[in-house]
């Protein structure tokens, strides 16, 4: 119950109730890695990225499962891209990638949208980056989505 109440209050924009609902939630069950995820979204919208970036390596840690490690190091990608670190975010683009979430084609379709990526667009590596997962989709691999949980934020 504090994890969907947290969800409802970030909706309206309550931060700070929604992580305390979220720390009410890991209290209850550490093993629910959702919670972890969706702090770390609370705090990319507060733009406080080095407390996002522990929630998604947190909810890495606590889960089990390889396109959700991949869906959490695409949103490691995107926190270091709002923070102008083009290194990291390649380093994450390729993890998520080496985890399947691009073969995810929600995935697929919330990179090609996401504004936080649109600075690196002329970059020769991100190119190179981009040309291997539009491979994905030339050739039809996408899977169906293992992914419970899907709200990704630009």
């Amino acid at each position: 119950i504090p994890f969907y109440k947290a969800i409802v209050l970030e909706e309206s924009k309550q931060y700070s109730t929604a992580l305390i609902n979220l720390n009410k939630s890991i209290e209850l069950d550490p093993s629910f890695y959702y919670s972890f995820e969706e702090k770390g979204d609370v705090y990319l919208k507060m733009k406080k990225y080095t407390e996002a970036q522990t929630e998604y390596k947190k909810a890495i840690q606590s889960s089990n499962n390889g396109i959700y490690e991949g869906l959490m190091h695409y949103k490691l990608a995107v926190v270091a891209a709002k923070q102008k670190q083009k290194d990291n975010m390649m380093l994450f683009l390729k993890k998520a990638k080496k985890y399947g979430a691009f073969s995810d084609q929600a995935v697929y379709k919330k990179f090609q949208k996401n504004k936080s990526f649109h600075t690196y667009r002329s970059d020769k590596k991100f190119r190179k980056f981009t040309k291997s997962i539009i491979k994905i989709k030339k050739e039809y691999r996408f899977i169906q989505s293992e992914l419970r949980w899907f709200r990704m934020f630009d």
